[in-house]
């Protein structure tokens, strides 16, 4: 015990009575009557009673021993912790007390082992699960266009395997609002790369070095957000389309902080 742990213990403790329910509750917990208690501990069976009635305290020197006979930090002896021992636990690190050394080190050998085993288990699940995807490095203007940059950098993204996910070849990030409520500025769209699209369907198309998130027509590229006209490319516009809208990354799709730490270790 730190003198900074021991300072705090004997400020708790100045009323004598202060902590006695708490001893009690921490004693009948753990399983153990009185007698046994005093015996863990080396005192007398009365002196558990004293403690447990208030009228008298632990002596400093004893609260280590019995922070280590209740299983309890001295936080929580005194009240402050917020995270308890259940009794299946209680009852676990008194039966692996009671094991050998030797048994003590199997026991934690086969704990290793099964640890090692859910975490193959975890990655084997993230890798079957998920697939890493590339963000375009520029973001395609769902309104007025978006100049197309020369950055080269492109951030990784992981997401689910669906039906849409696997068909996917990148990953465009909208900007604007003009394909409102389809899609919104900020939305991730799955994108699969083809300069072939049917009519009524939603694509990318550089028009005149900007890119756009439009649904092609036969009049025109349309956005669904009413405030914007169709416009249709004029010919030295150089506009060309170059890749098919399957779908939008919801939450669902994503991993949580957990998977995405795995999954950047087994894509490294």
């Amino acid at each position: 015990m730190t003198k900074d742990t021991q300072t705090k213990v004997k400020r708790a403790i100045r009323n004598s009575g202060q902590y006695a329910e708490t001893i009690r509750k921490l004693r009948l917990r753990a399983g153990m009557t009185q007698p046994q208690l005093a015996e863990m501990i080396g005192v007398t069976k009365n002196a558990i009673t004293n403690w447990e009635a208030g009228y008298a305290r632990p002596d400093i020197d004893k609260l280590p021993q019995l922070c280590d006979a209740l299983n309890v930090s001295a936080d929580e002896l005194l009240g402050r912790s917020a995270t308890a021992v259940n009794a299946a636990e209680q009852l676990l690190l008194r039966k692996f007390r009671r094991l050998s050394q030797y048994d003590q080190k199997s026991f934690t050998d086969f704990m290793d082992l099964m640890y090692q085993n859910r975490t193959m288990e975890k990655r084997e699940y993230c890798r079957n699960t998920f697939m890493p995807l590339s963000i375009a490095p520029y973001a395609m203007g769902a309104g007025l266009g978006e100049p197309l940059g020369d950055n080269t950098e492109q951030e990784r993204i992981f997401v689910r395997v669906t039906h849409d996910s696997s068909r996917a070849d990148r990953v465009v990030r909208v900007n604007g609002d003009s394909m409102m409520p389809t899609f919104r500025d900020g939305d991730l769209l799955l994108v699969q790369e083809t300069d072939q699209l049917h009519v009524g369907e939603i694509g990318i198309f550089i028009v005149a070095g900007e890119g756009f998130v439009k649904e092609y027509q036969r009049d025109g590229l349309h956005s669904h957000n009413k405030r914007y006209d169709t416009f249709m490319p004029a010919d030295d516009d150089n506009s060309r389309c170059i890749g098919r809208v399957i779908g939008r990354i919801n939450d669902a799709m994503l991993p949580d902080d957990e998977e995405t730490r795995i999954l950047e270790e087994v894509f490294a």
